[in-house]
């Protein structure tokens, strides 16, 4: 699932089938789309710019998001090199714990559950207001023409929403799952040791 979310949104990114990533609402002989994940800037809700380092660094978060999800991917498949079963599931279920905490942090916008509230707002057909990390709204300024602004439009931020979505919800679920086959494993491991022929060498009578 994450390779497959990694290669869309590379393909979004380039603009591969013709899709635009971005879309300005004045077209420029400077061609300002081209460096709109360079010199681009977030827009509060009132309008305003804001230019310090964190709301420019969340234009660049879409450039690393492949890169992010293929490193998600790796991660899962680690623990599959340990022989250990209970092991294994320790890590799988330490993983997917901590996988779903970071999406969260990212998301969450000052909500613990924020894939809960982002499905109430889907179903009620609430508006949906922007990620901190997927603005829709910027504004580029130009290197090539001082003093000229242009209003843009991140078309794959709306893709980047939905895809967190389902990546939120798909953690959550491995999680849970993950944590009641590690509790059926850990329970079957003390099963286990409590039958083994070293117990039963200690204590003949509980073996009877």
């Amino acid at each position: 699932m994450f390779v497959f979310f990694a290669v869309l949104t590379t393909a979004f990114i380039f603009g591969v089938g013709g899709y635009e990533p971005m879309k300005c609402l004045h077209s420029s002989k400077s061609k300002i789309d081209h460096f709109g994940f360079n010199v681009c800037e977030v827009l509060n809700e009132d309008g305003t710019t804001q230019s310090n380092q964190q709301n420019n660094s969340a234009i660049f978060f879409y450039e690393f998001l492949p890169v992010m999800l293929l490193i998600q991917a790796a991660l899962f498949y680690l623990p599959k090199w340990t022989q250990n079963k209970l092991l294994r599931k320790s890590c799988l279920l330490t993983n997917a714990v901590a996988q779903f905490a970071v999406v969260n942090a990212l998301t969450g916008r000052g909500h613990r559950w924020w894939g809960i509230e982002m499905g109430k707002s889907l179903l009620n057909g609430d508006e949906i207001k922007d990620l901190p990390i997927f603005p829709r709204l910027i504004t580029c300024d130009s290197v090539f023409v001082p003093n000229v602004f242009v209003q843009c439009h991140l078309r794959i931020a709306w893709f980047n929403e939905k895809i967190f979505f389902l990546i939120w919800w798909s953690l959550f679920c491995v999680s849970v799952l993950t944590l009641i086959t590690f509790v059926s494993a850990f329970i079957q491991s003390l099963c286990n040791w409590s039958n083994s022929p070293h117990k039963c060498a200690n204590d003949v009578t509980k073996c009877v």
